[in-house]
């Protein structure tokens, strides 16, 4: 049994690692009528506890190094209709959330925190978050702001494929994001090896 299994998990490294060889990220910057690009434009603003104000974004509230649910908190800020100013014209339309974004996003960060008292967003849940974290805190901001460049594909009311930033600093990151995967191709390659032939070693076992 326990070859039958690792067998079918080498075969399906082995399929990711070849798929991934043959047709990278699969990440393409939007293209076509659909396209939009620009940059966002003025809209009402929401106080953050670091950076400028945004229009639309989150605020994320962790503990340094933490990766288990119960020591991070999340919160959309802003809303998500926007309008974006093209050389066509301007274009209202909504964002989606943005774990949903790609390229370099930038991200507001603020470190060692002792409390979240009297911050922006954060304040509200002061008592909560005495009750569930300890100290020190890192907040953690992303969003857009008026004037940040973006790139979309517009489906109907709906901006998808999301990208933020200038194409010229896209097309850049894409082209890292595509030398980057050679490195998980060797590792899933391997591993699909190892599993296959652990797979054959149950078998005949």
């Amino acid at each position: 049994m326990l070859g039958v299994v690792a067998l079918m998990v080498g075969l399906g490294m082995g399929i990711a690692a070849v798929r991934i060889a043959l047709f990278g990220t699969g990440m393409a910057l939007p293209a076509g009528p659909d396209a939009v690009e620009g940059r966002v434009g003025e809209g009402e603003t929401v106080e953050v506890p670091a950076g400028a104000p945004l229009i639309y974004g989150e605020v994320k509230l962790t503990r340094p190094g933490s990766r288990a649910m119960e020591q991070s908190w999340s919160q959309l800020v802003g809303s998500p209709e926007v309008t974006v100013q093209t050389q066509g014209g301007q274009v209202q339309a909504r964002l989606p959330t943005p774990d949903e974004w790609r390229g370099d996003v930038p991200v507001d960060v603020l470190e060692r925190l002792e409390t979240v008292e009297g911050l922006p967003v954060l304040g509200d849940i002061a008592d909560e978050v005495r009750l569930r974290m300890q100290p020190p805190f890192t907040v953690l901001v992303r969003g857009l702001r008026a004037g940040d460049p973006i790139l979309a594909e517009r489906c109907g009311d709906t901006l998808m494929n999301v990208y933020v930033g200038e194409r010229a600093e896209l097309e850049q990151w894409l082209a890292r994001r595509e030398r980057d995967r050679w490195p998980v191709v060797v590792l899933l390659g391997a591993m699909a090896l190892v599993s296959l032939a652990l797979g054959v070693r149950g078998l005949r076992a």
